[in-house]
């Protein structure tokens, strides 16, 4: 192969693998939440140095902890997805918790799990159906979920169009079509114009200009959630005094996807044939 040619072969591998490692950076921005928890025994004692994994149901990924001496774990940057949380500890059976859906930002406590004595080879298995009462957090937020955001016919096809069915949320716009500008009209608790941020998968999308409007207005169908913190957040989003709108894109966890597929086009694919 001529020298020429390999250092191109060489760039085009590595800026995808650049690419990847900025997204999952940007990823960690205002985009992540966390699980947590307490391990118990049968008779309510807590159980330390247990190993917890956290997998991700749609990639697969896995996170481990290991329990403290009071038997809690908490496992933070986790994209928003659903979850299984998997507990192995000398003496109990494996337990496992699945169906855990955790959105952008949220913070989930699974509270006490508790293990049965037995062999490490057996395994409980319980799926997550109660809602999780959240005790850490004093927020105040609305999410507009997948399904909706697909069930729901929109004119215009804005997605901003969405956040007037969240309580406290009023939007006065004419929407015909998504586009700059798209946050006029929109109020959150009856803040001022210029006064709400926007973010896409954790990165702030806002005209700075205007205060208005993204810079970047996806299409309906390549969104995920739509998130709208209205009162008692976090520091991290105080940005701006009349609440925060978190757009999270359906593949923000999962850039490398994108890249291969960018990969597969038969334009970028000729560089690499001999």
């Amino acid at each position: 192969m001529h020298p020429s040619k390999s250092k191109t072969i060489f760039r085009l591998f590595m800026l995808p693998m650049t690419l990847v490692c900025l997204l999952s950076a940007a990823f960690g921005q205002g985009l992540t939440g966390q699980i947590s928890g307490t391990l118990n025994d049968p008779n309510g004692g807590v159980v330390p140095n247990a190993k917890v994994e956290v997998i991700s149901q749609e990639t697969a990924q896995i996170r481990t902890v290991t329990s403290d001496s009071s038997g809690n774990f908490v496992v933070t940057q986790l994209l928003p997805g659903t979850y299984t949380v998997v507990v192995s500890a000398n003496g109990f059976k494996k337990f496992e918790q699945k169906g855990i859906v955790l959105t952008a930002n949220e913070r989930i406590d699974v509270h006490s799990l508790r293990l049965e004595v037995g062999d490490v080879s057996q395994t409980v298995t319980v799926t997550a159906e109660q809602t999780f009462i959240k005790t850490e957090s004093a927020e105040r937020a609305g999410l507009i979920d997948e399904q909706q955001i697909q069930s729901i016919a929109l004119k215009g096809r804005d997605y901003m169009g969405l956040v007037k069915l969240l309580p406290g949320v009023v939007d006065t716009a004419n929407r015909e079509a998504p586009g700059w500008n798209n946050l006029v009209g929109v109020s959150i608790n009856g803040s001022r114009p210029g006064t709400i941020n926007l973010t896409l998968d954790g990165v702030s999308s806002l005209d700075t200009g205007s205060q208005l409007g993204p810079y970047l207005a996806p299409g309906l169908d390549a969104i995920g959630e739509v998130k709208v913190l209205q009162t008692n957040y976090q520091a991290e989003y105080g940005r701006s005094s009349g609440g925060t709108i978190n757009v999270v894109t359906a593949i923000s966890g999962q850039p490398l996807t994108l890249l291969l597929r960018v990969f597969r086009q038969s334009s970028f694919r000729a560089c690499f044939e001999v």
